[in-house]
């Protein structure tokens, strides 16, 4: 039990930490890990209460581009002024982000509120300026480090998102505190970050540690977060969380990300005037028994849901493996910069499944792609669950992972051959690297293990790309077979599947596989 000093203690900060003052509480009270834990506890014998937000009287509302006009000036970086490897930089409430965030900074054992001052601020509209109220506060904030202090290297803004970057600096898809009936269309809930506390940095250590209090309808938690920057950014995440009810549908490490269009789609829609555009293009799973799998992404008609059941999986992560600025042509978006996202669960996971959610979107402005870890067991009601991984941002996967050859290319389209197209589907896959580089190229093939939930398959062939170290299978699906050839009827032709076909391939030497199992989800609707 909470002895009634520790109960007192916890109560004052969660108090601070919920005050709606920016200068509310700004004296230090004494902190650590335990805190965070025990306010999480503590919210969720409670019943949910909604965030404050800021009023339009406080806030107007403003546009994308106005917000953007809202900057932060450099010198009132949090340890501007110290000899420290990080700085920290705040966001002003805007846009659609209008619930405070309390900020705490941690040095010696005590916490202090950050106090919001308006004169951190540039606004490039001065009338927008004159027209904010009083009362305001932060709603998140960002890193930086000191091998570049004029870009950032990790962000947390809205509900419980936050994003980092790896080599090439450029952000892309973002990592969440926890997801929540993602698959019930319509009715997901989005629990939010509502205080933070942002340990002093050693001047000799590349490593931040940030505390996070998490709180929703549904489930409250607790989060320490280690950010180690570099070519590949680092977060240790060790979380608790509190469910209120119980929850089946609910997403472990979810990253969340956008695909409009890409190379494996059959006909590219012509939206935008570029041949692709995504942050992300495949799902990568690697397996508790040591299977790698790979899943291109798409852009489908209708939302999807897809799940990959696994026990302790060893990792699984969203990534964008098409690094080739002429496959974009996007100066502005950078998309062959975007980063990988890798999650490594730093304790077993038990059974369960990875869950890949896709949403049909006609604007690049939206992350339409959810990937997480849902549990076998729903998190029941009033108990306790601590949760430990670690996230790689980076342009590459974690240089110890031990990898087969990897699919580099999905290509799509009408099968058959040139002036004989016909009701078929084909695929052209493309692996490279692993023991692959290892094969004679005027050598024997490897073989193909290709297989369908339904329908037929016809391998054309195993052949190496010339003047690259690619290898390249080919091959047909007959969506309307059953083992046999379509059969037509006396109405026409054989009718449409029914149901989404399950495709799987590999290739292998003798009984050794030497790549990645590439998977493809063929719906009804476009088969």
């Amino acid at each position: 039990m909470m002895r009634r000093r520790g109960f007192l203690k916890v109560f004052g900060l969660l108090a601070a930490a919920w005050s709606a003052r920016p200068h509310a509480a700004l004296a230090a009270a004494p902190f650590d890990a335990a805190s965070v834990r025990a306010m999480a506890r503590m919210l969720a014998d409670r019943p949910y209460a909604p965030p404050p937000t800021f009023s339009i009287g406080q806030l107007p509302e403003m546009d994308y581009a106005t917000y953007g006009g809202i900057r932060f000036r450099p010198e009132a970086a949090l340890w501007a002024d110290a000899e420290l490897p990080f700085r920290v930089r705040f966001f002003h409430p805007g846009l659609f982000f209008r619930e405070p965030v309390a900020i705490h900074v941690v040095e010696a054992g005590e916490a202090r509120r950050i106090a919001f001052d308006p004169d951190r601020f540039a606004f490039d509209d001065p009338a927008l300026a004159a027209a904010m109220g009083d009362g305001l506060d932060h709603v998140g904030f960002n890193l930086l480090y000191e091998a570049n202090w004029q870009r950032d290297i990790a962000s947390f803004l809205g509900a419980s998102y936050f994003r980092a970057v790896g080599a090439s600096m450029q952000f892309g898809k973002s990592a969440r505190g926890i997801a929540v009936d993602t698959t019930h269309f319509g009715h997901e809930e989005f629990p939010a970050f509502r205080a933070f506390w942002l340990e002093r940095p050693a001047p000799d250590r590349a490593e931040l540690v940030v505390h996070a209090l998490m709180d929703g309808p549904s489930v409250t938690g607790a989060y320490r977060i280690a950010i180690r920057p570099g070519a590949t950014t680092e977060m240790d995440i060790d979380a608790t969380v509190f469910p209120r009810r119980d929850i089946a549908d609910v997403g472990i490490a979810p990253i969340t990300s956008m695909y409009m269009m890409g190379e494996n789609d059959p006909v590219p829609p012509r939206v935008i005037a570029r041949p692709e555009a995504h942050d992300s293009d495949g799902l990568a799973i690697w397996r508790g028994v040591g299977e790698w799998a790979w899943r291109p992404l798409e852009n489908p008609e209708t939302p999807r849901v897809s799940v990959f059941v696994d026990t302790d999986p060893r990792g699984f992560g969203l990534l964008q493996r098409d690094r080739v600025y002429d496959h974009y042509r996007d100066i502005g978006a950078a998309y062959e910069a975007r980063p990988h996202l890798w999650v490594e669960p730093l304790d077993p996971w038990g059974q369960g499944g990875v869950v890949l959610v896709e949403l049909p979107t006609d604007d690049e402005v939206f992350d339409n792609i959810v990937a997480y870890w849902r549990p076998a067991t729903p998190l029941a009601a009033g108990s306790e669950h601590t949760l430990r991984y670690r996230l790689y941002w980076g342009d590459g996967m974690p240089n110890r992972l031990d990898r087969p050859a990897e699919v580099v290319a999905t290509f799509t389209g009408a099968g058959g051959r040139p002036g004989a197209r016909n009701h078929t589907r084909k695929f052209i896959i493309e692996f490279a690297g692993g023991a692959l580089d290892m094969l004679e190229r005027d050598g024997p093939p490897p073989e193909a293990v290709v297989t369908a939930s339904a329908g037929t398959i016809d391998v054309y062939e195993v052949i190496a790309v010339p003047n690259t170290r690619r290898w390249r299978l080919e091959f047909d699906v007959d969506p309307l077979a059953s083992g046999t050839e379509a059969q037509a009827t006396a109405d026409g032709p054989a009718s449409a599947p029914t149901a989404a076909i399950e495709l799987r391939c590999f290739l292998r030497v003798g009984a050794s596989a030497l790549t990645e199992t590439w998977l493809y989800r063929l719906d009804a609707d476009v088969a």
